[in-house]
């Protein structure tokens, strides 16, 4: 799998709860969750992984308006490295 690197800030919130972590990005509706910190960041990239994969990869005419725009920000944020 590729690296992804991202080309300008991205922000997180970060939560401690009695079940474990949690990591949300409102702006890209991103939510993480682990019993531990480690699985929680785990996860995050897990999640970020995908949306990448299914959103930033899509071909235009497979996705919604709100689709391509997240696509579009995706795209603006996101660099890969083979």
């Amino acid at each position: 799998m590729p690296s992804i690197i991202l080309k300008e800030p991205l922000e997180f919130d970060f939560f401690f709860r009695r079940e474990g972590y949690e990591i949300v990005s409102r702006e890209l509706n991103v939510y993480a969750y682990g019993k531990t910190w480690a699985d929680a960041v785990r996860d995050l990239i897990e999640s970020f992984t995908w949306l990448w994969r299914e959103y930033g990869q899509a071909l235009d005419n497979v996705l919604s308006r709100d689709a391509i725009a997240l696509k579009v920000r995706l795209n603006r944020l996101i660099q890969v490295i083979a």
